[in-house]
């Protein structure tokens, strides 16, 4: 069996990273906007923008990953592609008030990340006495688990202060073996994209 030789460390994409980026064009190319989520939080009391702001850019900092994007390695296999700490893009953060929330929070879903580099999007909503927290995000890095898990994780390193927050080992094989199966499996599947598209 044949395996290629791939440079370490990197996140190589996998079949399911191939079809959530097929998702995210299709629905790029259809709405504007790519294939994306909002996750929504009510909060208890409106918090210090300001705080948030600094605190957000802090957490994102320890993760470049937020400021990926897709690259192809020596071999042509594809990764994703991240920056260095001091590369990270700050985390956009809008703040409204308004009468209803819920409009809003659905407008903030049709408008398309400032660039290739921007996966997340926080909203920040007073409306009718109460207050909302959201995220908007890129499917290409997170499903709506891992979100959850990305805001606990924030939410846990906010209430300790002066801690480093923790690493997330991000490497993937580039699986450049099994090349007669997978060529066969990829036309299939380019196919069936086809067909749906046609129709």
């Amino acid at each position: 069996m044949l395996n290629l030789p791939f440079a370490k460390p990197k996140n190589y994409l996998t079949g399911v990273d191939w079809l959530i980026s097929t998702l995210d064009y299709v629905t790029r190319r259809a709405t504007g906007v790519g294939n994306m989520s909002q996750l929504v939080l009510e909060l208890d009391r409106a918090p210090d923008e300001a705080e948030l702001r600094r605190r957000l850019n802090q957490f994102a900092a320890h993760y470049p990953v937020l400021s990926g994007r897709t690259g192809r390695a020596a071999n042509l296999a594809p990764y994703w592609k991240m920056p260095s700490r001091k590369q990270v893009l700050p985390l956009s953060l809008n703040v409204y008030q308004a009468e209803n929330a819920h409009s809003v929070l659905t407008d903030a879903m049709n408008v398309p990340f400032k660039g290739p580099r921007e996966h997340v999007a926080f909203q920040l909503v007073a409306a009718a006495g109460r207050n909302y927290f959201a995220m908007t995000f890129d499917h290409r890095l997170f499903d709506a688990r891992g979100a959850e898990a990305f805001l606990a994780l924030f939410d846990q390193w906010r209430k300790q202060p002066g801690t480093t927050p923790p690493a997330i080992p991000l490497e993937e094989s580039a699986h450049l073996n099994q090349w007669r199966t997978k060529f066969a499996a990829g036309k299939l599947v380019n196919r069936k994209l086809i067909e749906l598209m046609a129709g």
